[in-house]
């Protein structure tokens, strides 16, 4: 009885290894489907970074009489101040930002603006006299009064197979541009961070698209080290998240748009 338990465990392992992980020896290894993984989460809608031409006249104000908080959290309420970019309406979402340093990037294009740090959402709940009143929701960062609100767009959180990265380099027909800046000016970033780079939706980028991304010196011609999804898009530039790299990414960086 024992030895027949036996055989039908080793028969079972066998037959799931085969399964998962194709023919050990004198065979062709079985191919694996696709991984299909989060490649756009909801934390990139929220608490990555954009550039932004201008900063927004309506912004985080005082919060509550009662409440003497300085730093706004989830659930923390407070009174918006200046004029809104559209008019408000009960439970629109409004995105918080922090602003950062007014840059200009790239040699490519003359590109200025503001880095913006995205801190969360806002929900506005309703007017007190002349006061629109906000909710905190979904903060990843400390909220402040002076930073700013803008309308947040809602977006979909994606889920696809990684492209491959490893592909020629060649400009011939393809959307070349930089990596022009990296989150919190880090020196180099590696998978799950963000970066801009200077494509847009004028290069035919749009939110989804993957990137290969190349040292430019080194090796002729350059080898690709990783790939990238975009999360953010605007006329000439895009916020992306680096999805996988076998070296870390840096600024300067060629980000291609394959064919």
């Amino acid at each position: 009885m024992m030895s027949r338990r036996l055989g039908t465990f080793f028969l079972l392992a066998a037959a799931l290894s085969a399964l998962f992980l194709g023919p050990a020896v004198g065979g062709a290894q079985t191919p694996r489907r696709p991984v299909r993984e989060s490649l756009i989460a909801e934390v990139d809608l929220t608490c990555s970074l954009i550039l932004v031409e201008e900063r927004a006249a309506f912004q985080v104000g005082p919060p509550s009489a009662d409440d003497a908080k300085t730093v706004l959290s989830d659930f923390d309420q407070f009174y918006a101040v200046g004029a809104p970019a559209e008019e408000l309406s009960p439970g629109r979402v409004w995105m918080i930002l922090e602003y950062g340093p007014s840059v200009r990037l790239g040699e490519r294009k003359d590109i200025r603006g503001t880095i913006a740090f995205r801190r969360g959402q806002a929900r506005f709940l309703r007017m007190e006299g002349r006061q629109a009143k906000f909710q905190v929701e979904k903060a990843c960062g400390p909220v402040m009064a002076g930073h700013g609100l803008v309308p947040f767009e809602e977006r979909a959180t994606l889920r696809g197979e990684q492209q491959s990265w490893d592909v020629p380099f060649g400009e011939g027909g393809a959307s070349a541009g930089r990596v022009v800046y990296l989150d919190s000016d880090l020196v180099q970033l590696a998978t799950g961070q963000w970066a801009i780079v200077d494509l847009g939706a004028e290069d035919g980028l749009a939110v989804g698209r993957q990137l290969a991304l190349f040292h430019p010196a080194g090796e002729v011609p350059p080898q690709a080290v990783g790939n990238a999804v975009v999360i953010g898009l605007g006329p000439r530039w895009a916020t992306v998240k680096i999805l996988s790299a076998k070296d870390p990414v840096r600024l300067g960086d060629i980000a291609l748009l394959p064919r």
